[in-house]
């Protein structure tokens, strides 16, 4: 076999086995690449726009010692009701209750007669298995309509906001202690989301409140994360996966080219041909990221195969041995 071709499925199947070993170390470590790369992607972006129209309305640590409440028992049925009604009354609608605050079945049942044919939900239960966030937001976004949404289409990755407490949010203790008709200006036309924002309250069902963003290790309350859904449903903003088939030609295309460009030039020129692909590639897949809400799984790879192949070329300098050979072969080729 010539050198040219043996060094072509030398370097292919070191490339190929480089990413099988990725794989191996990945699922062994818990560690997933892709994820980090789509974290990394979501801090260099920075905060995005959350929609305009919502709002948390969360109870938090500083609520319970203003409103002198229990941090074991569950927050009085009362407040709920006189609140949600006062925004209603002001043009808030629809709103949504972290079932948390109503630990027995029963209860919830019981607040939701009270709002009788009005935009009252409670969001799904995620301490359950068989629980379905989206689902139940779609359920029941579809019942107010004066909103569209846009369900993910295949396979979709959460369009994050940006870290936590970013989408707004307003105590409960101020929503309760305003009187006059200021509420209008902050609730009026607003989907408004009654959470839960304290590791003390324990309602006697959970015992965290929490969940972490895979793709930034942070953690954040769950009714943040719920309406981040929602905000996606709104928005239209789902980060899209590209198809399978699409991202493993990529991967191969990526190899051979870089493979052929190895195999025929200098080590400078393979250098500067093979950052600048990197290059290339990174601020390529930031712009479908940012852009088309785009995003391959396969990210990191088209960015370690051309620097793993240049670390081949460095070490193995095979293209070297090539020339040479080739340059034997025209010798030898004049001389008969």
């Amino acid at each position: 076999m010539p050198k040219v071709e043996a060094g072509f499925f030398t370097f292919f199947f070191l490339n190929l086995l480089l990413i099988i070993v990725l794989q191996v170390i990945s699922v062994l470590a818990g560690f997933s690449l892709s994820a980090w790369a789509l974290g990394q992607m979501y801090e260099v972006r920075g905060h995005r726009a959350v929609p305009d129209e919502l709002i948390l309305v969360l109870l938090t640590d500083h609520c319970i010692k203003e409103l002198e409440l229990s941090r074991r028992t569950p927050v009085p049925v009362e407040i709920f009701e006189n609140t949600a009604e006062k925004i209603l009354q002001e043009g808030g609608s629809p709103i949504f209750f972290d079932p948390s605050f109503f630990p027995v079945e029963s209860s919830r049942n019981d607040f939701l007669k009270t709002f009788k044919d009005k935009p009252v939900f409670f969001l799904a239960d995620m301490s359950g298995s068989e629980s379905s966030p989206l689902q139940t937001l779609i359920q029941a976004i579809k019942k107010a309509p004066s909103k569209e949404i846009y369900p993910p289409q295949g396979n979709a990755f959460i369009n994050f906001y940006g870290p936590p407490a970013t989408v707004p949010a307003i105590p409960l203790s101020a929503v309760i202690g305003q009187t006059d008709g200021s509420l209008s200006e902050i609730f009026k036309n607003k989907i408004i989301f009654f959470g839960l924002a304290s590791l003390s309250y324990q309602s006697g069902q959970r015992d965290s409140n929490q969940l972490v963003v895979p793709s930034s290790n942070e953690r954040m309350f769950e009714v943040e994360f719920q309406a981040t859904l929602l905000g996606n449903l709104l928005d239209k903003s789902w980060i899209r996966e590209l198809p399978l088939t699409f991202a493993i030609g990529a991967v191969v295309a990526t190899a051979i080219l870089v493979i052929v460009i190895a195999l025929n030039f200098s080590f400078n020129i393979t250098a500067i041909v093979l950052l600048s692909l990197c290059f290339l590639i990174l601020f390529g897949g930031y712009f479908l990221f940012t852009r088309l809400f785009l995003w391959t799984a396969f990210l990191p790879l088209l960015i370690i195969i051309p620097l793993f192949t240049l670390f081949l070329k460095r070490v193995w300098k095979l293209p070297k041995k090539t020339r040479e050979y080739s340059e034997l072969k025209d010798r030898f080729s004049i001389n008969r």
